[in-house]
């Protein structure tokens, strides 16, 4: 049986992105090959969020909605009255609303569930987090983890008391916890964990992830399509790519070009930099005006 420790961050991309794979995992569940393990704070967090994934999911139902009426403008009137009819006859906000709720209720089955373990956070978690966050270790690289440090040390801590067969802790923030793989093409579905953090693991006992559709296709193959696959994907690619910009951001570098970007600007609404920049505009007109009476001529 695999023990699947599962982030908020990933609980949350399960109702916004990818909610087809939500049945595939009570799938595993009732079929006793899963069994989830809920850190308590997990599920404070994801109680934390349930306004933030509503507003996302009824966001993406208004958006659609708005991308099908441009659509019918590009075919015959004739063959979309049904379908304009039934466009204008339903309220996105609503329809958001009621899809959100559902998938929020699936999840909230699984946390909940009897089956489920939940997992308090001990002091022993809490005091190695804050050791950590002195000395600027994985996971505090880039910004305040304290809540990721805390998920990420009970987990570690559970697995090592317990010893269960398999586990899997799968988190999208591969940024905090990553050592990461030198070869994009490495299809595994396993992260490397970084340094600071493998010391505290058995690598037999216990595995990093980041791809939630691999994961399941470890448990149980094919079970997930290659649309799925490419969607959760798609996810972690772009949580990376926003990691990748924070880091610059906080770059000394960064910093610099951010500077300079507000030093222009600064130079843009001066007295000088105004003056200058309409002295640009006048000689620019005064040349479209030379050009044009040429041609008329």
């Amino acid at each position: 049986m695999y023990h699947l420790f599962i982030d908020t961050c990933v609980w949350i991309d399960l109702a916004v992105t990818q909610d087809s794979l939500i049945p595939k995992l009570l799938r595993l569940i009732e079929s006793g090959k899963v069994k989830i393990v809920v850190p308590e704070l997990v599920k404070r967090e994801w109680d934390r969020n349930l306004g933030k994934i509503i507003s996302q999911i009824t966001k993406k139902v208004v958006d659609l909605r708005r991308s099908s009426i441009t659509y019918l403008s590009f075919i015959e009137k004739s063959e979309h009255e049904d379908f304009r009819a039934y466009l204008t006859s339903v309220n996105p906000q609503i329809m958001g609303k009621n899809l959100a709720e559902n998938r929020i209720q699936k999840i909230e089955s699984i946390l909940d569930s009897e089956s489920s373990l939940r997992i308090p956070t001990s002091t022993l978690s809490k005091d190695i987090a804050v050791d950590y966050a002195l000395q600027k270790k994985a996971p505090f690289h880039m910004r305040n983890s304290m809540a990721d440090a805390l998920i990420f040390f009970t987990v570690v801590e559970w697995v090592n008391n317990n010893n269960p067969d398999k586990s899997i802790f799968v988190t999208h923030n591969t940024k905090d916890f990553s050592d990461e793989r030198d070869s994009p093409s490495d299809d595994s579905f396993l992260e490397r964990l970084a340094p600071d953090l493998q010391q505290h693991v058995n690598e037999n006992k216990f595995k990093f992830a980041s791809i939630f559709a691999k994961v399941i296709n470890e448990i149980e193959q094919s079970l997930v399509t290659d649309e799925e696959l490419r969607i959760s994907e798609s996810v972690v690619k772009r949580i990376r790519e926003q990691d990748d910009y924070l880091q610059l951001l906080i770059s000394t570098d960064g910093i610099r070009d951010i500077l300079k970007q507000q030093e222009s600007i600064k130079e843009l609404m001066s007295s000088s930099g105004m003056e200058k920049y309409l002295k640009q505009q006048d000689e620019m007109k005064e040349l479209m005006s030379s050009i044009l009476m040429t041609k008329m001529h």
